[in-house]
């Protein structure tokens, strides 16, 4: 039988309120439902934020590691550079010495055997200043006071192209050139700025005293024999002298020195062009660094041009990985340095071409 619409009625407002309540029941539930949702959420973000800052802290930590471990590998390295660079500069000055001593004995069986002959020489030096006070090379010195640089291939190329060596060497620290050119029979003298050598008798000076002079080279200087006549030179050297003259006094003591040369002589030297600064004492030897054409324009502005060929590299006594020396080589630094022959412009007697080698001859007797 179908139910009246009361009954109907009835159904549909039980099913409502049925509804009704469900509907607040999960109402409630939710609401009870939230702050427990929201506290997850909260300890979640929180614990994402904790794990977060753990591996920030680690990364720090890793990175600090990682340096400190850079840093100790760096220190070895440097430490072994330091081992390895001492040891090779301990075996290059065992080399030096034992070359020095086989010099030493060398020279001495040639005196022995009268081959050899070191004639005295009667000179006197005129000049305006003995002593270059003023230079750091003399209140601190270091060069004159560990330098005897000795070359005898460098004789020998004079040799070829003058049959009687007069030779003076400029800033000549312990004097070994000028022994080598002595005792090979030649005129040679040596002038150094500072006195440390000659106040200390060191090197040479205790050996040749008659030969080596002091003098501030930035001043007018001359040699004259016991007669009283000037001496000229036919070589000047100046093995990496150049570059410790302040630049305002470069011209005067080109000047100086080229009014000591020959009229067919020739200037030898060596220049750095590097900067050589004491950093414990902020004394700075080097007090002219230029390149090479600004050295080529002073040497011309009085009277001096280059002169080319005339010798090779391994000629020269700086500058050249001579074994006796210990400093820079041209040829695997050229950036440290040049060499220059000079000559008086206009004489064009010397040449590679008609050079011969010549015997030596003693200069003075």
């Amino acid at each position: 039988m179908p139910l009246s619409w009361r009954e109907r009625v009835l159904g549909l407002r039980r099913t409502w309120r049925a509804l009704l309540q469900a509907a607040l029941t999960s109402e409630r539930r939710l609401a009870e439902l939230e702050p427990r949702v929201e506290a997850g959420f909260r300890e979640t973000l929180q614990a994402a934020a904790a794990s977060a800052r753990r591996l920030e802290a680690l990364e720090q930590r890793i990175e600090a590691g990682l340096r400190e471990i850079q840093s100790r590998l760096d220190s070895f390295e440097q430490g072994n550079s330091v081992i390895l660079g001492t040891a090779t500069e301990t075996q290059r000055e065992a080399r030096r010495n034992a070359i020095q001593t086989d010099d030493s004995l060398r020279d001495l069986l040639d005196l022995i055997l009268g081959r050899a002959r070191v004639p005295q020489l009667d000179l006197q030096l005129r000049a305006t200043r003995r002593v270059a006070n003023d230079s750091p090379d003399h209140y601190a010195p270091r060069g004159t006071m560990n330098d005897n640089t000795r070359h005898l291939r460098f004789v020998r190329r004079c040799e070829r192209y003058f049959p009687e060596v007069r030779h003076l060497d400029v800033g000549c620290a312990g004097g070994g050139l000028v022994w080598d050119f002595a005792i090979r029979g030649h005129l040679s003298v040596g002038i150094e700025g500072s006195d440390f050598s000659l106040q200390n008798c060191r090197a040479e000076w205790r050996t040749i005293p008659d030969r080596l002079f002091t003098a501030d080279i930035t001043q007018p200087f001359e040699l004259h024999d016991r007669e009283g006549r000037r001496v000229s030179f036919n070589v000047i050297t100046a093995w990496e002298l150049f570059e410790h003259i302040p630049t305002d006094l470069v011209g005067p003591t080109i000047q100086n020195i080229a009014a000591n040369l020959t009229a067919d002589g020739m200037i030898v030297c060596s220049v750095a062009t590097f900067v050589d600064k004491d950093e414990s004492t902020g004394i700075v030897y080097h007090q002219t660094v230029k390149e090479r054409a600004w050295w080529v324009d002073a040497f011309a502005s009085h009277g001096l041009v280059p002169v080319e060929a005339l010798f090779e590299v391994e000629d020269f006594v700086r500058g050249s990985g001579n074994p006796r020396a210990s400093d820079w080589n041209v040829r695997s630094n050229p950036e440290m340095g040049f060499h220059l022959v000079l000559r008086h412009a206009g004489d064009d007697k010397m040449s590679e071409r008609g050079a011969q080698p010549q015997p030596p001859r003693l200069a003075m007797r």
